[in-house]
């Protein structure tokens, strides 16, 4: 082993392990795992809206109880009904999955709390779980 280019090249290994930072597995994150969200993020305004939008039209398979706390379908009533996004979990797909809970307020009455996953495909949005 007497070439001087692999002798440099194998005092170099000891240096650029030194430089390299070790990689807790821990805190590594999984890609396509949910992440957590801050609530405040303006991007989940429209999705938070598209979520009680399909809530109050009655797309949810679940009865929760708030639902006959409503006020039927007065437009008075439903404009005063709104969503206070309590947790918020984001998944990069092919688009966007948001697993979200959100507390369902009238006025400043809270009437209950539901689960959602709205799958925004750039711009083109489903619920795929209540």
């Amino acid at each position: 082993m007497k070439n001087p280019a692999m002798i440099l090249a194998l005092g170099f290994i000891p240096l650029i392990l030194l430089m390299t930072p070790i990689i807790d597995a821990r805190k590594m994150e999984m890609v396509g795992t949910y992440k957590d969200v801050d609530v405040e993020k303006e991007q989940l305004l429209v999705v938070t809206e598209f979520a009680l939008t399909s809530l109050l039209i009655g797309e949810s398979d679940n009865t929760y109880s708030f639902s006959t706390m409503l006020g039927g379908s007065e437009v008075a009533k439903i404009n005063e009904i709104s969503v206070k996004v309590v947790e918020v979990q984001m998944q990069v797909v092919a688009g966007m999955n948001y697993k979200m809970t959100g507390g369902l307020l009238q006025g400043e009455d809270c009437l209950g709390a539901f689960k959602v996953t709205v799958y925004d495909q750039f711009g083109d949005m489903s619920v795929t779980n209540w």
